[in-house]
C-alpha cells in the first residue's frame, strides 16, 4: 500500500480496509489527497491495495478466519503480485527526497497523530485484533495500546535527533558524526503480533527520515 507522494500512511487503517498488503509510506504533495486516500479506507471492505494514493482492485484474495470460530470470517487479504510491489517501491522512491527533508516538527506531528488514533481506537482494534489471532480480548487491546505507544515515543524522538561530536587526533579538527536517512525500508512481519511488530518497525523508520514499503503476514 502506498499513501500519497509524501506524508507518511496511518498504519491502523489497514485494519479497516481488511489487510492491506503493500504499502509504501510517503509525504503527499498534495495534502488533500493524503487526507482523502486515509478516509477513504474508512468505507472501504474489499480487499485492495493501496499504492500511491491509488485504491487497487486485486485479483486474487485469502480469506482471514477466526481460530477461534471458523465460521467467521474476519476478512479478506488483497494479494499484491510483483509489478504491484514494484509500484510500491517506486511511490516510496519518488516520496523520499521530500520525506528525508521534511521538519522533525511535521515528522513528530504526523507519528503523533497515527499514535492518538490508535489509541482513541484500542477498543475497536483490539476486537478485531482477537478474532484474527485468537488472542484474549486483553491481550488483544493490550497489543493495540502498545502499537499506539511505539508510535507515541518515535513522534517524541523525531524531536531528540542527536548526532556527535568528537575530538580528533590531528589539533584544532573536530569530528561530527550525523546520521542519514538510508532510503526505501522494506518491513515484512510475521502474524502473531500484527499490529505491534508493524508499530515497532514502521515508526522508527518514518522517524528517521525513511519510506516504507509494508507488507504484513
Amino acid at each position: 500500500m502506498a499513501t500519497p507522494k509524501g506524508h507518511s500512511g496511518l498504519p491502523f487503517r489497514q485494519w479497516r480496509a481488511r489487510k492491506i498488503v503493500l504499502c509504501a509510506s510517503s509525504i503527499p504533495s498534495d495534502k488533500r489527497r493524503h487526507d482523502q486516500s486515509l478516509n477513504a479506507a474508512e468505507d472501504r471492505y474489499g480487499a485492495e491495495k493501496l499504492i500511491d494514493g491509488e485504491w487497487i482492485a486485486s485479483s486474487e484474495v485469502s480469506r482471514n478466519i477466526n481460530p477461534s470460530n471458523t465460521n467467521d470470517v474476519v476478512g479478506e487479504y488483497a494479494r499484491a503480485s510483483a509489478n504491484d510491489a514494484r509500484a510500491a517501491i517506486a511511490a516510496a522512491k519518488a516520496a523520499f527526497p521530500a520525506w528525508s527533508r521534511s521538519g522533525i516538527l511535521e515528522r513528530h506531528a504526523i507519528l503523533r497523530k497515527t499514535a492518538d488514533e490508535i489509541l482513541a481506537r484500542k477498543d475497536e482494534l483490539g476486537k478485531l485484533l482477537s478474532r484474527e489471532e485468537g488472542k484474549t480480548l486483553a491481550e488483544g487491546i493490550g497489543e493495540t495500546v502498545r502499537a499506539g505507544q511505539i508510535f507515541d515515543f518515535f513522534a517524541g524522538e523525531c524531536l531528540r535527533l542527536a548526532g556527535e561530536v568528537l575530538p580528533s587526533a590531528r589539533p584544532n579538527i573536530g569530528v561530527e558524526i550525523t546520521r542519514e536517512p538510508v532510503g526505501v525500508v522494506g518491513i515484512i512481519t510475521p502474524w502473531n503480533f500484527p499490529i505491534a511488530i508493524p508499530a515497532w518497525k514502521i515508526a522508527p523508520a518514518l522517524c528517521y527520515g525513511n519510506t516504507v514499503v509494508f507488507k504484513p503476514a
